[in-house]
């Protein structure tokens, strides 16, 4: 009597490594797993098919998305850089401004502020 037919098959599938098919020889074996595994190969090679495509449109988009951030961050630059060249025209004003004032005027509004302000008095803007 055989070991293969006194063991039920899930038991010695797992005695042999994992194999559903203890029973039969190994050129059975990979010819029956080659024909099981056979009606999915089309439905795999259309799947590579779709997949190279997407690939494809990921590396672009990809890329894309690169030049774009690029293009973002030298409008940035340019934004940055014209914000600077407005704050630098505003202290160039400010300071044009400052040197016209009378000197007389400029001596009178330093000394108030040197003074502290009276109680009960409050500023207002």
């Amino acid at each position: 009597m055989s070991v293969f037919k006194a063991l039920p098959i899930r038991s010695t599938a797992n005695a042999f490594g994992g194999s559903y098919y203890p029973a039969m020889p190994r050129w059975k074996r990979k010819s029956s797993k080659a024909v099981m595994l056979g009606k999915f190969f089309p439905r795999l090679e259309s799947h590579m098919g779709y997949m190279k495509k997407y690939k494809a449109t990921i590396d672009y988009l990809t890329q894309e998305n690169t030049s774009l951030k690029e293009e973002v961050n030298s409008v940035k630059s340019v934004q940055k850089q014209l914000e600077a060249a407005k704050l630098k025209q505003k202290n160039e004003q400010l300071q044009r401004f400052i040197a016209n004032i009378p000197s007389d005027m400029m001596r009178e509004i330093q000394s108030q502020q040197r003074q502290p302000p009276q109680k009960g008095r409050y500023d207002r803007d």
